[in-house]
């Protein structure tokens, strides 16, 4: 099962514009995945906030993303460490979607130890002139994640769609077999736009 952890900047930075656009974007986020994806919230200014943990309870999560506000400094990589830690056991598919305006301001976690979770990050840059596009791009690349990056707040809608319809149309597919050693396997699945192969 697929579990994401939505991660917010909510430092001094985002007051306004920013925080609001980031709240109806969470919103519409939750509302696009599918009902059955456990989905938790970490804010973060500092310290980072479990705003929830992993659940599939809408009505809670969008509770949660809609008293969201803006203050303090920015402990980026506090709150990749702390919503890493925030899976469940039983959680076979892991990512965490952030969304920060800055760099770090405030964390006792370095880069580093932020980006060797392994967990699958995609990043939503708000760019500013806070913004840290090398130490996003990162934590991004450390999970196998990406990086959207964009100025307008109102703008942030359509990359956590976006976000949201990637991480849901993706598959896992695994087999068992009595062979020993490199074996060549070819995948064929069917669409209604036709069959694809790799």
């Amino acid at each position: 099962n697929l579990e994401i952890m939505l991660v917010v900047d909510t430092s001094g930075s985002m007051k306004g514009a920013p925080i609001q656009a980031a709240r109806a974007a969470a919103t519409e986020f939750l509302s696009v995945l599918p009902p059955d994806t456990r989905v938790g919230v970490v804010a973060f200014g500092s310290p980072p906030s479990l705003i929830a943990g992993p659940t599939t309870d809408r009505a809670l999560l969008s509770s949660g993303v809609d008293q969201l506000t803006a203050a303090g400094e920015t402990a980026l990589y506090d709150a990749v460490a702390f919503a890493t830690s925030q899976f469940t056991a039983d959680a076979r598919d892991r990512a965490i979607v952030l969304l920060s305006d800055g760099g770090d301001t405030a964390s006792t976690t370095t880069l580093d130890q932020a980006a060797a979770s392994g967990v699958r990050t995609n990043v939503i840059e708000l760019v500013t002139g806070e913004s840290n596009s090398a130490v996003l791009g990162q934590l991004a690349a450390a999970g196998g994640g990406s990086v959207s990056s964009v100025a307008d707040p109102a703008a942030l809608a359509g990359l956590y769609r976006g976000a949201a319809a990637s991480l849901a149309n993706q598959y896992r597919v695994t087999y068992e077999t009595s062979g020993q050693g490199a074996v060549a396997l070819t995948v064929r699945v069917t669409t209604p736009a036709g069959a694809l192969e790799a």
